[in-house]
């Protein structure tokens, strides 16, 4: 018989907390490009199961986004994303102004071009 001792919990999501900006319409499409290849480009999709679909956006899942998708989303440019309660040192942080956003992340959020693909694409 295994025993667990410690902090136990059945919940589907974890709290992250997000460090950068929300973009805007115009600068997603003038940023991804940069975004994609520094790894900072996250978008929040309407998928979700108990918490929220807050993914790193790759350069495949980007092509069939400009292609067209269904869902909704926002984009972030996110210089940290970090379990909630973390440490951050200012050094980490990239100009004297930011946004932070507090999310509870679904456990199954979308993070191959698989799941993208099943949860976002218009083919059925």
């Amino acid at each position: 018989m295994k025993i667990r001792i410690g902090f136990v919990s059945n919940s589907s999501s974890s709290s992250f907390v997000v460090v950068g900006s929300k973009l805007s319409h115009g600068d997603v499409f003038s940023k991804a490009k940069e975004l994609i290849e520094k790894g900072r480009l996250y978008a929040e999709g309407s998928w979700c199961c108990e918490g929220v679909d807050f993914f790193k956006v790759t350069q495949e899942m980007w092509d069939m986004y400009e292609q067209g998708v269904r869902g909704f989303f926002e984009f972030y440019d996110a210089q940290i994303m970090a379990e909630e309660y973390s440490k951050i040192k200012k050094s980490e942080i990239e100009g004297d102004e930011f946004e932070v956003h507090i999310f509870d992340i679904d456990n199954h959020k979308t993070e191959t071009i698989e799941d993208f693909r099943d949860r976002y694409s218009e083919e059925d």
